[in-house]
């Protein structure tokens, strides 16, 4: 994370769930990217789907959400119309150094909603004036490719 605009980095933080795997990215810039895992090692089948969460941030004070971005692509060109990778954010006030009660996942529309456009997008006015925020990331493949997460950033 870095402080004004913070932007996980997906190859440092990732999540050992089960159906979401990490692999070095072989899209430029040498970063890691999170991926739906193969069926197993040597297959070249993919899970349907599969979620991952972010770890907390901290952003050392009350701060507005403003916009959020997201890089991603496809593990082959079919995936793209068949492929679909959604997002969700959620605050917390702090609790003595640590996250509070979250509120509820924000989209787009508001609660139980999504993000699905990877280019800048306002984030709801509900929740400004905390201190934590984490993303969830939702993957659903088709089989034969994978929606790739590159990078997520969320401008305070």
């Amino acid at each position: 994370w870095s402080s004004r605009d913070w932007i996980e980095d997906l190859f440092n933080d990732f999540s050992d769930g089960a159906f979401i795997d990490t692999e070095a990215s072989t899209l430029g810039d040498g970063d890691g990217a999170v991926v739906l895992k193969k069926i197993n090692p040597t297959s070249t089948i993919y899970m349907a789907s599969g979620a991952y969460m972010s770890s907390a941030f901290n952003m050392n004070g009350q701060k507005p959400v403003q916009i959020l971005v997201w890089q991603r692509s496809f593990s082959n060109s079919n995936c793209g119309t068949t492929c679909q990778l959604k997002l969700q954010l959620r605050v917390a006030p702090d609790n003595n150094g640590q996250p509070g009660a979250w509120t509820e996942w924000y989209g787009v529309s508001g609660a139980s909603t999504y993000f699905t456009s990877s280019s800048s997008t306002l984030v709801s006015t509900n929740l400004n004036g905390q201190q934590w925020v984490q993303y969830q990331a939702l993957f659903s493949g088709d089989g034969s490719g994978t929606p790739v997460l590159e990078e997520v950033k969320v401008n305070l």
